[in-house]
């Protein structure tokens, strides 16, 4: 009769890398803090509120205020908040 051969799990057992002990990974673990601060929701509700004022110039039927407001709001508001970079994290940074 023929003989069973093994599955691939037993040698996959022992390529994987092993954890280490539990005090090792209390050290490993970094506290983790949101990347957006209080500035960047005050500059978000002003973005969102510059749009919102475009679309209700738009219901009045404004054909040049409304589209320069919400073109404002996506084109500059948006991608600036997303791009803003706190002074307390650079300082964070920099003296760690």
């Amino acid at each position: 009769m023929a003989k069973k051969t093994q599955t691939g799990r037993d040698s996959s057992r022992s390529s994987e890398k092993r954890r280490p002990p539990a005090s090792r990974r209390r050290m490993m673990q970094v506290s983790y803090t949101l990347p957006f601060q209080r500035q960047h929701f005050i500059l978000f509700s002003l973005a969102l509120c510059t749009i919102l004022a475009g679309f209700i110039a738009l219901g009045f039927e404004s054909i040049t205020f409304a589209p320069l407001l919400m073109v404002t709001g996506y084109c500059i508001g948006i991608p600036l908040l997303l791009l803003w970079k706190n002074d307390r994290n650079s300082e964070e940074e920099s003296s760690s």
